[in-house]
């Protein structure tokens, strides 16, 4: 097996139970917030959306050597995320 796939599928791995790890401690996030458990949950399921939806479109977008436009729009959009 090629050794740059091993290294992909376990940071695939490690970034995609980010998400299920935040959903053990989601009465302490929600409380850290200030907001419901529910609220807090759909913040988790939206993290989960945009990143099963937006990986490929920035992977394609890197692999094809356009990573400066990936990056220019990457920084106001995390911005607007801890606003």
């Amino acid at each position: 097996m090629d050794k740059r796939l091993v290294v992909l599928a376990s940071g695939m791995f490690a970034i995609g139970t980010d998400s299920f790890v935040v959903a053990g401690v989601l009465s302490q996030v929600s409380a850290s917030l200030g907001v419901s458990v529910a609220l807090a949950g759909q913040m988790v399921t939206l993290y989960a959306v945009s990143y099963a939806l937006l990986s490929p479109v920035i992977a394609a977008a890197a692999a094809t050597g356009r990573a400066s436009a990936c990056c220019s729009w990457a920084s106001p959009c995390s911005w607007w995320a801890t606003w």
